[in-house]
């Protein structure tokens, strides 16, 4: 989604440039983004990631006229939630 995002814009190209890895991502994206973006390599990272993402998408949704399934994305974070506080030897998510 970072790459679409960053593509935003004269003939949607800048998201293909960023380079290996997204080794030059930081010159796409905008500096709150950017932030975001290095939170996700910390603890709690899925749910900035999960964060970054769907500011992403519904910027990038909106500019190509899509809908963000933004019920999906609500009931997506307390299962997660739930997943992280199981026991490190469940067996099964209930």
């Amino acid at each position: 989604m970072r790459g679409y995002h960053g593509g935003l814009g004269p003939g949607m190209i800048a998201g293909f440039l960023a380079g290996k890895m997204g080794k030059y991502l930081k010159r796409y994206l905008p500096g709150p983004y950017w932030d975001m973006y290095k939170a996700t390599f910390s603890d709690g990272a899925v749910f900035a990631a999960c964060r970054l993402f769907r500011k992403l998408a519904c910027e990038v949704a909106e500019e190509l006229s899509y809908t963000y399934p933004l019920q999906d994305d609500a009931n997506m974070t307390p299962y997660l939630k739930h997943v992280r506080l199981l026991p490190a030897d469940a067996k099964e998510i209930l």
